[in-house]
């Protein structure tokens, strides 16, 4: 009765997620569950081994995980995992489940002890530690990833994740750490990268753009041969030959070097080996990182331009354009291909500047208002505009297409052009507004250069992180990253900058948001000085309580006084509360906390202190 009473127990909790309340328990860290994999470079056939690994869960008594990864990529070699250091104790029993689709790429396992009474009694749980060992094969090279995720047959989980504690209870409150992304070469292959690295990538007309070739890691590198690709039109190569770098330009081990230019097709070639390859393997001093070749390009048109590794018809099998040799004159393989960022090439002379959305909040509950202001900087003669935003329906919602008058751009004597549109299925927001009397504008000498040009709001519909971006689409296809800006003249001004506003994260109406914070009254002190520390809460919905850890160089520093001294809020005597505090002056480990005592009369007063300073400590330097 007693095993068939905990399998039930453990198939409700993985059932009715949703009837499961929980209680907040103060920890001196943070409880995590992660994945530890033993290599994130492998070869093809190697043995990936992933530790599912928890720290600082309360009471830890059981847990299932959804892991998803690449089938064309990995391997389950075993779906039921191997044991840990934790979990383990054949005393407690268990309950083990594991399921592999390896067309899907969704492993899912768990394991809950089965005598919880006996666990808890005994009184020494089990909180950090490996609890289980996968291992998957690399079948593929490529880049891949192994991750946490939800599914739809565990829809309810912590990214992927239900941790149990010894009452059978839900455990929540944890992080979730994904482990780092795995690269795969070919078996016997070389790992590395070969990139291109530019002076700048903002230039005029007329600039010179040095390219620096580089290769960083590549075993016994003695050779190669590049196909570059730009747009002739945009740049011209000032000498196809290119100047020697910092390595594979000893003159002991002579070269072989041939180059090629197509400036009608903008296509350039070059290459370079080593000699005398045996002289170069004997001294064992392999050049395996490093600029091995110089380039320069003309800028000659204002514009958005690349230079790429490219393959060609001529030279068509080689890795996204390069061909790399090592020092027995074997073709390498299996390194990385690393291409520059995009050029932006404005005219002599021409304007500079950025334009931006700036957010009046990032963190949002359901149902507020999120304002964005749309703002230039610096703009040489600015008169319209047009700008595409993309945002995600399902999370946010336009209030009016039609923006609302800034501090600029809103002279009613110089008239304007609006228009606006919204696609609430698509996320896309399109709008624009030029001054009509653009003579009026010019001869009256003073430029709106600088300022906000108009104001959207959004109501934030659903919890989850979102952005909102400025973005291209086929409608506007020519635009700058999703944005058109005119001149005075009427033309369209090119070479700024655009800033993307940053992540928002909207929580559940009534769900807590806000920070909690430390504040020095000095960063700069001299040995005896007494440096204050306040900490503070902003925006904590019905703050009534806390536990920090504070950690110090106890070489360094002194805490004057283990006990905080009180501060602004949390100091109610009609309240009461409940106060802990310990120093360990040895690690640098400093614990405190309090909380309100009577919360019923704190919640019924209705006054909640939810900014403030909570407690002050002070250290001697």
């Amino acid at each position: 009765m007693k095993q068939s009473r905990v399998i039930s127990l453990f198939l409700t909790i993985l059932v009715l997620l949703s009837c499961i309340s929980t209680n907040p328990v103060f920890a001196d860290t943070t409880p995590v569950i992660k994945m530890e994999i033993d290599k994130s470079t492998v070869k093809t056939g190697d043995i990936i081994s992933v530790s599912l690994k928890v720290e600082n869960i309360s009471n830890f008594a059981g847990y299932q995980v959804n892991i998803k990864y690449d089938p064309e990529m990995l391997e389950v070699i075993d779906p039921v995992p191997q044991e840990g250091e934790i979990l383990n104790n054949k005393e407690y029993g268990s309950v083990n489940q594991s399921a592999n689709d390896p067309e899907k790429g969704l492993l899912n396992f768990g394991k809950v002890y089965q005598y919880l009474d006996d666990y808890r009694s005994d009184g020494n749980p089990e909180e950090t530690g490996v609890f289980g060992i996968i291992e998957f094969k690399a079948k593929k090279a490529g880049k891949t990833e192994i991750r946490f995720e939800d599914t739809e047959t565990m829809p309810n989980g912590t990214t992927g994740t239900l941790l149990f504690d010894w009452d059978g209870n839900r455990i929540s409150g944890y992080e979730v750490v994904q482990p780092e992304e795995i690269v795969i070469t070919e078996e016997g292959g070389t790992s590395g990268k070969i990139e291109m690295e530019l002076d700048k990538t903002t230039a005029k007309v007329g600039d010179i753009i040095t390219v620096s070739l580089k290769v960083e890691d590549i075993t016994h590198f003695a050779g190669y041969q590049v196909n570059i690709k730009y747009d002739p039109e945009m740049l011209e190569v000032i000498d196809p030959v290119p100047q020697e770098g910092e390595i594979l330009n000893n003159k002991e081990y002579g070269s072989v070097n041939q180059s090629a230019n197509d400036p009608e097709k903008g296509l350039l070639n070059f290459g370079k080996v080593y000699q005398y390859l045996d002289d170069y393997r004997s001294d064992g001093n392999p050049e395996e990182t490093g600029v091995f070749g110089i380039i320069e390009f003309k800028a000659k048109k204002a514009g958005k331009t690349e230079i790429r590794f490219e393959d060609t018809e001529t030279m068509p099998n080689g890795t996204t354009g390069t061909l790399l040799f090592d020092w027995d004159g074997n073709r390498i393989s299996g390194y990385e291909v690393v291409q520059p960022e995009e050029i932006v090439i404005t005219e002599e002379g021409g304007t500079s500047g950025k334009i931006e959305m700036e957010l009046d909040k990032t963190t949002a509950k359901v149902g507020d208002i999120i304002t964005v202001s749309l703002k230039v900087e610096d703009i040489t003669h600015f008169a319209g505009y047009q700008v595409n935003i993309k945002y995600d329906p399902e999370m946010l919602e336009v209030i009016d297409p039609v923006p609302q008058a800034g501090e600029i751009l809103n002279n009613k004597e110089y008239g304007s052009v609006d228009q606006s549109a919204n696609d609430p299925e698509k996320g896309l927001l399109n709008f624009g507004k030029v001054y009509q009397y653009l003579d009026d504008y010019r001869s009256d000498g003073n430029p709106e250069e600088t300022g906000v040009f108009g104001i959207i709001e959004f109501k934030a519909k659903k919890a989850g992180k979102t952005e909102i971006r400025f973005e291209d689409t086929e409608t506007m296809p020519n635009g700058t990253t999703g944005t058109l800006l005119f001149d005075w003249d009427g033309n369209r001004i090119s070479g700024y900058e655009v800033v993307q506003p940053e992540e928002i994260v909207i929580t559940e109406e009534g769900g807590t948001s806000g920070k909690i914070e430390m504040e020095l009254d000095k960063t700069t002190a001299k040995v005896g000085d007494i440096i204050t520390v306040s900490l503070k809460v902003e925006d904590i919905t019905h703050f009534a309580g806390y536990q920090v850890n504070i950690k110090y160089d106890p070489e360094m520093l002194e805490v004057i006084d283990p006990v905080p001294q009180a501060g602004e809020i949390l100091n109610n005597k009609e309240y009461g509360s409940v106060d802990q505090s310990a120093n360990d002056p040895e690690k640098g480990l400093l614990n405190f906390g309090k909380v309100y005592q009577y919360l019923d009369d704190y919640r019924s007063d209705g006054n909640p202190e939810e900014t403030g300073v909570f407690g002050i400590i002070e250290f001697k330097s």
